[in-house]
């Protein structure tokens, strides 16, 4: 239906009312039974459910953790997990199951479908009014059960609340088969980068190695940035952070600014268009090539500027600090206890085997052709994700 909803479309219901809210596990199970375990780290938030679940035994979990049935729905509770969208369908192994405390768990009625009541739950409308009704320490915020209790949701027949679930499932299995294309394009680089070349560290075509220093920019070595920033400054000079580094780029949107004093403090980081950055501490390991509108722009400490001054060179380099083989490397070498972190001197001494540059050339060349299929294919995921969002509202305001 279009042109808005119908007078009497769908009469409001609370939750509270046409769905259990953290029941009771209701069953004869006896302690030696399996049941299936579900840590919150399972329910999987691009899929909205839980692939990889534990079998354990009743009498190990039956205490201090949360009741489920095969197809309850669950959310997480806790900041930041439910923000972020962790909520999903329990998919388990057996038909009861237990999980991890910070779970709420819905259970439908007869007058509720599942598969309708988890996309209304999965609606950022709903995350954004439940983290403002959050309650708890800094840190430690959990949504309360009346929150959940007091949502009015739309309550259509059941033949059309299975229309409404159809239609949403489906447009959600077109958005998966893009991420799942993504993630073929995120790996094929290695592959290609295997074929040509072999591990880095095995080295199995013998190529001549060098140090990651002796492949820098004269006048410009690896250094890291600005240790205090301070405030995010209008008008200042962009800063790069590793959460910033997103999806082999950079996130420009996210990136906060500095003012030009702190800036011009460190000025040995500065960056130009092209750069590699490698993140340094915490998540060791992450790359991204810097955009034409980050020009000039600045880093943190916990990020180490790379210039090469050949463009086919630092992409080959970035491929070949990115495989297992280079990533071990670099892990031995990390050091630290709260804040993991590797060190300026060994990352200049990673060994970097360097094939003849037509090779480099031709493996940027690919590289590139890979990239463009990748970036056609993220706006197209975000379009993608747009549409859905919308179907999503209208959805709920029998606008379908």
């Amino acid at each position: 239906m279009s042109g808005g909803a119908p007078d009497g479309w769908a009469r409001p219901a609370r939750l509270g009312d046409v769905a259990e809210i953290n029941p009771r596990l209701k069953s004869d199970l006896s302690a030696d039974d399996e049941v299936s375990f579900v840590p919150l780290a399972a329910l999987d938030i691009e899929t909205a459910c839980t692939p990889t679940v534990e079998t354990r035994l009743v009498g190990e979990v039956s205490t201090g953790y949360t009741p489920m049935r095969d197809g309850d729905i669950l959310l997480a509770k806790i900041t930041p997990s439910f923000e972020n969208g962790k909520i999903g369908q329990a998919t388990l192994g057996h038909r009861y199951g237990f999980g991890s405390t910070e779970f709420h768990v819905v259970r439908p009625r007869e007058c509720l479908e599942d598969r309708y009541l988890l996309h209304f739950l999965r609606r950022s409308s709903f995350r954004l009014k439940g983290v403002a009704r959050m309650t708890g320490s800094a840190g430690q915020k959990r949504v309360p059960v009346n929150y959940l209790a007091e949502t009015r949701i739309p309550l259509p027949p059941l033949p059309e609340q299975r229309r409404i679930a159809a239609i949403l499932d489906h447009a959600d299995a077109l958005r998966a088969k893009r991420r799942q294309v993504l993630a073929h394009l995120d790996s094929l680089t290695q592959s290609i980068f295997h074929d040509m070349f072999g591990d880095p560290v095995l080295n199995p075509r013998g190529l001549p190695i060098s140090e990651l220093d002796d492949l820098i920019e004269n006048g410009r070595p690896i250094t890291y940035g600005i240790l205090k920033p301070g405030p995010d400054t209008p008008g200042g000079v962009p800063y790069v952070r590793v959460a910033d580094m997103q999806g082999g780029g950079i996130a420009a949107s996210r990136v906060r600014r500095t003012t030009k004093a702190i800036s011009g403090t460190y000025r040995r980081s500065l960056l130009r268009e092209g750069d590699l950055l490698m993140s340094i501490r915490g998540h060791v390991g992450r790359f991204a090539h810097i955009p034409p509108e980050l020009h000039g722009a600045n880093i943190t400490q916990d990020s180490a500027r790379l210039s090469i001054p050949c463009a086919a060179t630092s992409v080959y380099v970035r491929a070949a600090m990115s495989t297992t083989g280079l990533q071990h490397w670099m892990a031995r070498h990390t050091k630290g206890v709260a804040v993991r972190g590797l060190n300026i001197g060994d990352l200049r001494r990673v060994p970097i085997p360097v094939p003849p540059d037509n090779e480099q050339f031709e493996f940027a060349t690919l590289v590139r052709c890979v990239d463009t299929q990748r970036a056609s294919m993220q706006a197209a995921l975000a379009a993608d994700d747009e549409l859905f969002a919308s179907l999503q509202s209208r959805a709920f305001r029998g606008e379908l």
